[in-house]
């Protein structure tokens, strides 16, 4: 036996009221927390979405340069996904390079295709797009809009 169970005096220790204080005082901060950070998530999941539709819209602009030939993307703004005709995909040499935006780690939408009426668009040889625009890309609430200069090419998001 213990000499606080022995004696009559008060043991350290803590109340229920005061362990249920400690718990409500967490689950208040962690209500405040987990819809904000779900908020980060969604945002740079959008940002992240953009930013790799960039890089493939630049890759098929260097692409038609080096090759000397027309490169065109496809986008399908039904299954979310875009791909680019006569580019190799990363995982398989063999097949056409496609993007599915709704999969990890984006979980991400194509809102909408605006290149001048249809969704393709065409570099040709030299680098120059047939028509310029913008794609918005989706999560949650966050969209991601990256516009195509009709000129020059270049892909930017913001």
């Amino acid at each position: 036996m213990s000499a606080c169970a022995r004696s009559r005096e008060r043991c350290p220790g803590y109340t229920l009221v005061e362990v249920v204080l400690v718990l409500a005082i967490l689950g208040l901060c962690a209500g405040i927390a987990v819809p904000r950070f779900a908020n980060s998530i969604a945002l740079h999941r959008a940002e992240a979405a953009g930013e790799r539709l960039v890089v493939d819209l630049t890759l098929a602009r260097q692409q038609a340069r080096q090759s000397s030939a027309s490169r065109t993307i496809t986008f399908d703004s039904v299954a979310h996904s875009y791909s680019i005709a006569g580019v190799a995909g990363l995982d398989n040499q063999q097949a056409t390079y496609s993007v599915v935006l709704t999969r990890e780690p984006y979980n991400a939408r194509i809102a909408s295709v605006d290149l001048g009426g249809n969704n393709t668009i065409t570099f040709d040889g030299y680098g120059a797009p047939d028509c310029g625009g913008s794609i918005v890309v989706s999560v949650g609430r966050f969209q991601v809009t990256v516009t195509v200069d009709a000129a020059t090419g270049k892909a930017t998001a913001n």
